[in-house]
This record gives structure tokens, sequence and C-alpha cells, in this order.
């Protein structure tokens, strides 16, 4: 088990794979839990500190792989989900809220086996909080059966929720860890503003963003995530060109619109951190975006994050009020 500290945030994850004796170590962890950060720290063995280097992300399955060096390091071993029934005892282990010291230990059952937005996830009871994410949950015998990810606090219209968190699959895991290997970033989102490049002939935002849509409508958010992300890398505005010919203003408005779609299919794949960021960049562009603040309440409060939720709520109503 280790703990991960960075610019944004903290979270969990396990080392998979090891260069003995005295070598480099890969850590899995949650995507939300280290995209767009600058600096990634690993702490192992809840003393020793190592600065990460992401290998290779995967946005749409909220996967990603750290390397570290150098130590003594030991690997968890991935076992069969499919040789658990629902009802069988497991174990979830991670640092909720960070808290610095040992990791934590919950113990529950598997509720269910969910095919769920392209990915196997395991549901269930076993306390899952907010920095648990990218821990293993692990059989009884000791092998890792899924990763933890993500929990229900709430319906969207605030009925309470209890005992319903999720794990990606190693069926999932085990099947995007080469690509993660290879350095593959499908796609990573960092808030340094890009360096202006010269676009390629055909390379047009708005094209992107209409497949974009197109993907968002049909119910596949990951490949949404991809497209508005995309889009909003190409966007010109960076580079003058474009707010030149539309008007700054303008520009801004639609980059806020992007932000904000890519947001919410982030939030129907239950990848909530995530959402949170962008409903935060489609605010940074379009402080007047009433819908943007509306979302990013509805996020935190899937989050249990009632404070900061109720905000959203109050902002989004003072600028629109039929978000009242």
């Amino acid at each position: 088990m280790v703990l991960i500290n960075t610019d944004r945030g903290s979270g969990s994850g396990f080392i998979i794979e090891t260069t003995n004796p005295s070598g480099t170590a890969l850590v899995l962890t949650n995507a939300h839990v280290v995209d767009g950060a600058y600096r990634i720290d690993v702490t192992v063995k809840d003393s020793t500190s190592f600065e990460g280097e992401l290998v290779g992300i995967d946005i749409s399955q909220d996967l990603a792989l750290v390397s570290i060096c150098c130590d003594e390091y030991r690997a968890l071993e991935f076992g069969e989900a499919d040789a658990v029934q629902a009802g069988d005892q497991i174990i979830a282990i991670g640092y909720p809220l960070g808290i610095a010291g040992e990791a934590s230990v919950t113990v529950g059952i598997v509720s269910a086996f969910r095919y769920d937005q392209g990915r196997w996830v395991i549901q269930t009871d076993a306390a899952i909080n907010p920095g648990n994410s990218g821990g293993p949950l692990i059989s009884t015998s000791g092998q890792v059966l899924g990763i933890n990810t993500y929990r229900y606090e709430s319906t969207v219209d605030g009925r309470l929720v209890a005992g319903m968190g999720f794990a990606i699959s190693e069926k999932t895991v085990k099947r995007r860890i080469p690509a993660l290997k290879s350095g593959d970033i499908i796609p990573t989102f960092t808030p340094r503003p890009p360096t202006p490049t010269p676009q390629a002939p055909g390379d047009d935002p708005y094209a992107v963003a209409e497949e974009a849509y197109r993907f968002y409508e049909a119910s596949e958010y990951g490949e949404a995530i991809v497209k508005f992300a995309t889009a909003i890398k190409l966007h010109p505005y960076y580079g003058e060109k474009y707010a030149a010919s539309h008007g700054a203003v303008y520009s801004q408005i639609v980059l806020s619109e992007w932000y904000n779609m890519k947001g919410v299919s982030y939030y129907y794949t239950k990848q909530y951190w995530g959402s949170i960021e962008d409903f935060t960049k489609a605010i940074r562009w379009n402080p007047t975006s009433g819908v943007a603040y509306y979302n990013r309440g509805v996020s935190h409060w899937a989050l249990g994050n009632y404070g900061p939720g109720r905000e959203d709520f109050a902002k989004a109503c003072e600028i629109d009020a039929k978000h009242c």
C-alpha cells in the first residue's frame, strides 16, 4: 500500500510490479488521483516518500500508472474476480482523507458484479471514503480483486444512500495495464495553458466538438470525454487567432461550454472529482455560468461534500433563478 499526495489532493495506490533488488516500482492508482498534478509524492511503508513519475493514464477507465525509484518493494498479486461470489467477504485498504500514519482497513462483502460504462466493477458495502481512491480491494487470501474508485452518498435529488462503494474489477484493470505501461495518455489534462502551436490543416475544434456531442447523445461518455478534451486543446484562442476573428468573450463562452460538457460526461461515468475539476475550469472561463456552478454542486453532493455543494447551488441560484 502507498499514500499518494499531489498538489491537487491525496489518494491511495498499490505496487503491482518491481525490479529488485533496490530497483523501480510501478504503482497503480486512479486517474483522478494524479490527473493534472504538477508533482506526485508516493509514501511507501507509511514512512519513506519518493517522487513519482506518471507513466500512463486512462481517463475513460479512471486508471493511472506511476513509477517510483529506488528501494526494495513488495508487489501485490492480482486474484480472479470470477472466483468470488456475491456475499463473499472482502477488504478495502487505503488512506481516507489523506490521514497520516498507517493505512486504514475496512471489511465488507461483495454486493454485486456489474458492467458499467465500458468496465467491470465490483459493488461492495465496505466503507470507501475520499482518499481511499486507488487503493486495493482484496480477497481474504490477500489477492487484489479491484481498485477502490467511488461511492454513492446520495441520489441527485438528495436522498441518502448507504453501503454502495465501487471498485474497478481486476478484469478491466489487467486488460489496461499493458497500454498504461507503454506510456498511453488517454488523455491527460493539466491546468497549465498549453504552448501555442500552429494548427494543421483540418484540425477544426468545432468539428471535433460536434463528434463529442454525438458521442454524448449516444451515452458513449468515455469517447465524449476524449473528444471534448481534443477540441479544447485544438481551440486556437490561446494563439490569439481565434480571438481576433470571433472575439475573446465568445471564445471564453465556447471553452466554458466544452469544459462543462466534459464535466457532465465525467459525472455520468461516476468520476466525480474529474467532473468537479472540469466544472471549475468552465467557471474560470465563464464566471457567469450558472449551469457550471449547479453541476459542480451536484458532483460535490454525490461525493458527500455537502458544504461546497450548497455553496455552488446558492451561487447558481444567484446567477440564474431557474437553478433555485
